[in-house]
């Protein structure tokens, strides 16, 4: 019995790896609410009534967690488990591109990478996201 429990354990494990998204792919499509959020930034990164400068951002709220395939070797693309919210990063341009959805379900596609600054405010992050559909 143990046995038959392991190997389902290990399978479903693999399973679920499968079905994880990847750091490496091109371009990775992802959707969800597009949000704007504020959070502190230097030189504390703590409290912006405290003098911290205010870092705003959009960001992507996921209906459904998702998880990355990565190495727990790598600093820079560790794996990740149950990511809800995944930071945009944007130039001015593309702020003004998705200004219009904001508060609305989008599908963005876009190169994603694992917070590593006190500037990132999501465990996960895209960077130059594209547009792929907007409600």
């Amino acid at each position: 019995m143990f046995r038959v429990l392991v190997i389902f354990a290990a399978f479903s494990t693999q399973q679920a790896l499968a079905t994880c998204l990847s750091y490496t792919s091109a371009g990775t499509t992802i959707g969800g609410v597009l949000e704007q959020h504020t959070f502190p930034g230097r030189p504390n990164f703590e409290d912006i009534r405290a003098g911290d400068e205010p870092e705003t951002g959009f960001y992507l709220s996921l209906a459904t967690p998702v998880c990355i395939s990565g190495s727990t070797s790598a600093q820079d693309a560790p794996p990740l488990n149950g990511v809800t919210s995944v930071q945009l990063v944007l130039n001015h341009g593309g702020y003004e591109a998705l200004r219009p959805f904001l508060g609305k379900f989008i599908s963005v596609k876009g190169v994603l990478f694992a917070a590593h600054t006190g500037h990132h405010h999501a465990p996960l992050l895209m960077q130059e996201p594209s547009l792929v559909t907007g409600k």
